[in-house]
């Protein structure tokens, strides 16, 4: 099956519809101050409407039958993505890899500075995600904010 060819801008534009999506159908999930998972969840819901020739996965940590690891090899810890877009299986068509924080996220911003600098070396090689994004649950204005890397 051909897939489509995605630039770094289509990526970012379907990303951001998403983000618009969560929050005008899904109010609620701010009303019940519920955790970045589930934020996750319907996030990626919705990513796949814009990408539905690619897998979009949450805490998603494996690929390939041998179980090598999705994200950075140094992340044996139980760190895993908390939403990729991808093909399962390899590394060759690695799309979009996003992280998510409440504002309250009670780690401060040293788990910000973490999630941002994952971003950032998971579009280098041997990943080599074409996008990359760092999602703020902002509680007070009830959106999600969205940084490219």
């Amino acid at each position: 099956m051909s897939r489509p060819v995605l630039s770094e801008e289509n990526i970012k534009s379907s990303v951001s519809r998403a983000c618009r999506e969560v929050e005008k159908n899904d109010l609620n999930l701010w009303d019940y101050q519920l955790g970045e998972r589930a934020f996750a969840h319907r996030l990626a819901v919705y990513l796949e409407k814009y990408f539905p020739e690619y897998n979009v996965d949450c805490e998603y940590n494996k690929q390939g039958m041998s179980g090598d690891n999705k994200n950075l090899d140094n992340t044996s810890n139980g760190i895993s993505a908390d939403i990729i877009v991808h093909l399962r299986g390899t590394n060759d068509n690695n799309i979009a890899h996003i992280e998510l924080k409440r504002s309250q996220d009670s780690r401060g911003p040293s788990a910000v500075q973490a999630d941002i600098q994952r971003l950032s070396v998971m579009k280098e090689s041997p990943k080599q995600y074409k996008g990359a994004c760092f999602v703020m649950i902002d509680e007070y204005s009830k959106k999600l904010v969205e940084t490219f890397i």
